[in-house]
């Protein structure tokens, strides 16, 4: 390692300093219409009041779909498969994990991705990424500490070659 390179850590913790920083200056807002969100704050605004038939034109376009949701309980109830090959069952609980998560299941989300975390390889992509899903769960499931935490092992296993995802880590953990 070159000695003027800053650690990953330092990378973080920059990142988020001119985060919040920007936040600070901004309003509050991560904006790139900062100016122009200081100004609309200037004077009060009311929203254009919405009819019953509004709101239900909205719901309608978001109805959810009812096979894609029965596919993903589907998903979220598979048993392991009775393999011993290590990828195969961190490719199965992160699948699973995934299929939870767009139910809304994230106890089960957390544990399937805890339970992966036991088939993962330092430093291998297709660890990391599973990692991050991690972090973000225990995030979503209220446990900032360990979303922190993960984030954290997750800077210090980004090799070199995959300098781009300690941006989007670093941007992730800002959120």
């Amino acid at each position: 390692m070159v000695a003027n390179t800053p650690s990953k850590k330092t990378i973080r913790t920059a990142t988020l300093s001119l985060l919040c920083l920007f936040s600070a200056f901004s309003g509050g807002t991560l904006s790139a219409d900062a100016p122009a969100a200081a100004e609309t704050t200037a004077r009060p605004e009311t929203a254009a009041p919405r009819s019953i038939a509004d709101v239900v034109k909205i719901l309608d376009h978001y109805k959810p779909d009812p096979a894609a949701a029965a596919k993903s309980r589907e998903e979220a109830a598979a048993q392991p498969p009775a393999s011993t090959d290590r990828l195969t069952l961190l490719r199965f609980y992160v699948q699973r994990a995934r299929a939870a998560a767009k139910i809304g299941n994230t106890t089960q989300q957390i544990t399937d991705l805890r339970t992966a975390r036991q088939y993962m390889v330092r430093s291998e992509e297709d660890s990391l990424r599973p990692l991050v899903e991690l972090a973000d769960a225990e995030g979503i499931g209220g446990n900032i500490v360990n979303a922190s935490v993960i984030l954290d092992e997750v800077l210090g296993q980004i090799p070199d070659n995959l300098s781009g995802m300690v941006v989007g880590t670093n941007s992730f953990a800002a959120t």
